[in-house]
């Protein structure tokens, strides 16, 4: 009964973390609508950074929460090493297949055509930003003296703003101001009694960031529970199933904006969390772990580079349309993951 009761918990909490992306990406646009700003700093920053602070907290309440409540730092430092390498495995994976799926199925309901038209200078400068600050951190686990790892920290954090300030200067095509969207929610809400939008605008965002951290802890746990009934290490644990939920937002806010046809956001939500998910986490993992890698981690940063350059070329092919089938094969990589995770637990 026990059971039941925490499966049914888990359903109950990802309906909520979908509905909470609904917010969250319903007041992102009209945020970029109301100050004019262009897709690639919405998706690509906005929305990015916004839906990444649960996976940015998770390393660093396993490490401290270990240290101060007096359990397993070891066991700390294997969560969050797996926390950190897992958002981009499941981005360049898993949330990639969910982009393509979703497009699958809105061209087979006639609500868009079958072609993503991304903005091809977004998807390639941001693709080579992660390139970089990746590689970076995966060689920085060759390094066994603390205090380069620090340097390196501090790099990939610093590397990180100018990405900002690079995306932010640049004009990169489509304004949001000139994109359709849905009215803001709270204002639908609130406007007879607190008629000020970009209020509320920022109280929306402030809210759903707010509920997405509460909502992506408590699913951790919950399957944290069920990864130690089925006595799964805690890193690969971590790798695997705890970005399930920190990342679920990134893939659904994705998903959301295919169903109306904003490819260039669609996109660039993804592939701006790589990029702060490959600076800002894995700066706080070299700095708090002894951040050295075994075999499953290995093979996480091989998918994640198998999976990426494959999308790489199909871009630059392509000159920026994407198939979706490229898409779908993504998720073949997270699938190969899921096997091999599973013969070790034969």
């Amino acid at each position: 009964m026990n059971y039941v009761l925490h499966s049914i918990f888990i359903v109950v909490l990802l309906g909520l973390i979908i509905y909470d992306c609904v917010i969250f990406t319903n007041s992102v646009e009209n945020f970029g609508k109301e100050y004019d700003l262009q897709d690639g700093a919405v998706g690509g920053i906005l929305a990015a950074v916004g839906t990444a602070l649960p996976e940015t907290i998770v390393p660093i309440v396993a490490v401290l929460g270990a240290f101060f409540m007096g359990t397993s730092v070891s066991l700390g430092e294997d969560v969050a090493l797996g926390a950190v390498l897992g958002s981009p495995f499941l981005l360049s994976t898993f949330a990639l297949f969910v982009t393509g799926f979703s497009v699958l199925v809105c061209s087979w309901l006639n609500k868009r055509d079958c072609k993503m038209c991304s903005n091809p200078i977004i998807l390639v400068r941001d693709l080579r930003f992660f390139a970089v600050s990746y590689t970076v951190a995966v060689l920085s686990a060759f390094v066994n003296i603390k205090s380069i790892k620090y340097c390196i920290s501090v790099f990939l954090v610093l590397y990180y703003f100018w990405y900002v300030r690079r995306t932010l200067k640049k004009d990169f095509g489509e304004d949001c101001s000139k994109l359709e969207i849905e009215p803001l929610i709270f204002f639908e809400i609130f406007k007879k009694f607190f008629p000020y939008k970009k209020i509320l605008i920022c109280l929306q965002i402030a809210f759903s960031l707010v509920l997405l951290v509460f909502l992506a802890y408590f699913f951790v746990e919950e399957i944290k529970f069920f990864a130690n009934v089925l006595n799964i290490h805690p890193m690969v644990m971590s790798l695997l199933l705890a970005p399930i939920a920190t990342e679920l937002p990134e893939c659904f806010n994705s998903a959301i904006w295919i169903t109306s046809s904003k490819d260039s956001l669609s996109i660039s939500n993804i592939t701006g969390a790589l990029v702060f998910q490959s600076c800002i986490p894995a700066a706080i993992g070299i700095s708090l772990t002894p951040w050295q890698f075994n075999t499953p981690a290995f093979l996480s940063v091989v998918l994640v580079y198998s999976s990426l350059l494959m999308v790489y070329v199909n871009s630059i092919k392509n000159n920026g349309v994407l198939n979706y089938r490229i898409l779908l094969a993504s998720g073949g990589f997270y699938l190969i993951y899921i096997i091999y995770v599973l013969k070790m637990l034969i």
